[in-house]
């Protein structure tokens, strides 16, 4: 069977794919467990270090582990059995959009967050702390439009003392084509995570022609340019990236151009394709 661990649930496995056999055949890292729960709550802190312990033996003593970064979760959970490469995001090729132009001078420009508004660990303060200095510092054509489900009561409290209410807006959570059509009207999509393996917003904003900034966390690096990347939580890093941006102090169709080749990497064919020749050479061996 296939097994993928899931981090906030670090210890138990999901997804499971019967493959005729009694016994475990393949384990699936998709992110990093002493983040998720460090990041989560008080309580995660205190069991975030027994969980990453255990997560780093099953993996390092498992025969087969499919990865869904490059390099990040190899590097934090290493393996003495066989590894591939290979995402759980199956991206389909007509969401690519090559017409796409950057324009800022416009009336108003629109920056997105996808994410449940009631983590922590998702980052959505970062945001907030650095578009509050854009606004001090007389930027004001500027909405900034979070998706996510949750309780963003706490939020609203806190986008109050940064005087950002009137320029926010909860869409709350969107189906997943919506979501699509979305990112098509952003123009900078924002991955704040503190936590994160290889992130489907992140990856279907640069395909869908955003301007994509991302925290160091995770597999995000993997994915963009290094100017587009600010340390989790610093959002003086992002707010001097946002200002880059919007005074274009670089090609910005250049990055685009290369957010659209990186995001092909992600066809739902080529995943697929790679994951079952994964899949069929472990059982061939047995």
């Amino acid at each position: 069977m296939l097994m993928q661990i899931c981090p906030r649930r670090t210890g138990r496995f999901i997804d499971k794919v019967e493959l005729g056999y009694k016994k475990e055949i393949i384990i699936e890292v998709v992110g990093s467990a002493f983040e998720s729960l460090w990041y989560h709550s008080y309580i995660g802190k205190i069991v975030a270090p027994y969980y990453e312990l255990k997560m780093k033996k099953r993996v390092r003593n498992s025969k087969n582990v499919i990865y869904v970064t490059e390099k990040f979760l190899q590097k934090k959970y290493p393996t003495k059995g066989n590894t591939e490469s290979c995402s759980n995001i199956l991206l389909n090729p007509n969401l690519i959009n090559t017409k796409r132009k950057v324009n800022f001078n416009k009336p108003l420009i629109k920056f997105g967050i996808i994410g449940k508004v009631n983590l922590k660990y998702k980052g959505h303060k970062t945001v907030i702390d650095a578009l509050a200095k854009l606004k001090k510092d007389g930027f004001i054509n500027f909405t900034l439009e979070i998706v996510g489900s949750g309780d963003n009561s706490k939020l609203k409290k806190y986008l109050v003392g940064k005087d950002l209410v009137e320029n926010t807006v909860f869409l709350s959570s969107l189906q997943h084509n919506m979501v699509l059509s979305w990112l098509s009207n952003i123009d900078i999509y924002i991955q704040p995570s503190f936590t994160e393996g290889l992130p489907r917003s992140t990856i279907e904003a640069m395909a869908s022609g955003c301007v994509v900034i991302g925290s160091n966390a995770g597999g995000i690096p993997e994915l963009l340019d290094e100017k587009m990347i600010f340390k989790k939580g610093k959002s003086k890093e992002l707010y001097k990236i946002i200002c880059s941006i919007l005074e274009e102090k670089f090609s910005l169709d250049d990055l685009i151009s290369n957010n659209i080749l990186v995001s092909r990497k992600f066809y739902k064919d080529n995943i697929e394709l790679k994951r079952f020749n994964f899949i069929k050479n472990v059982i061939n061996k047995m």
